[in-house]
């Protein structure tokens, strides 16, 4: 059995990220803030570990033993760059450092990240991976710094990275 952790699920995608998970027949644990709003996941078999992406101490419990991690928890509204930064790519490497340090057997990362880290494409020319991002957001920058997290810590972690487009929902 697979034993997943999701962040995040408390929103749109998450929530169904987990539902699917738990369809599937994975132990999902969702890491939940304080504050969340956690109705919509009550009525799912998940385990909810309170902790957050700005409090390393509380991530190691809520990544330890598990087989795989999905990474959906970001903000896509602040004050500032300081503040899209410190929860979007500075929570990722805290969440990273703790799946180093407290996952030893951690089979995948999975980090969602968004469109708005490519940045938009040359007129009439679509992007590739192969073309450089060019964010235009204090949004966007902060999930690019995200990525470049996760794409260094895939040197001891197996990592991927998703970037969906615009989600309406």
């Amino acid at each position: 059995m697979k034993r997943s952790l999701v962040t995040g699920a408390t929103g749109f995608i998450g929530r169904r990220l987990a539902q699917e998970l738990v369809r599937r027949g994975d132990e999902v644990a969702c890491l939940v803030r304080r504050t969340s709003h956690i109705a919509p996941l009550k009525a799912l078999p998940v385990e909810l570990v309170v902790g957050d992406l700005g409090d390393p101490a509380s991530l190691a419990p809520a990544v330890a033993g598990r087989n795989r991690v999905f990474h959906l928890a970001g903000v896509v509204q602040a004050v500032d760059e300081l503040a899209f930064d410190a929860a979007n790519a500075q929570g990722t490497r805290n969440l990273l450092d703790a799946c180093l340090r407290a996952a030893p057997g951690l089979e995948r990362f999975v980090f969602v990240s968004s469109i708005a880290a490519a940045g938009p494409n040359e007129p009439g020319k679509p992007m590739t991976e192969g073309d450089e991002p060019r964010p235009v957001s204090a949004y966007g920058r902060s999930k690019l710094a995200a990525e470049r997290f996760v794409l260094k810590a895939g040197a001891r972690l197996p990592v991927t990275i998703v970037r969906p487009p615009n989600v309406l929902g």
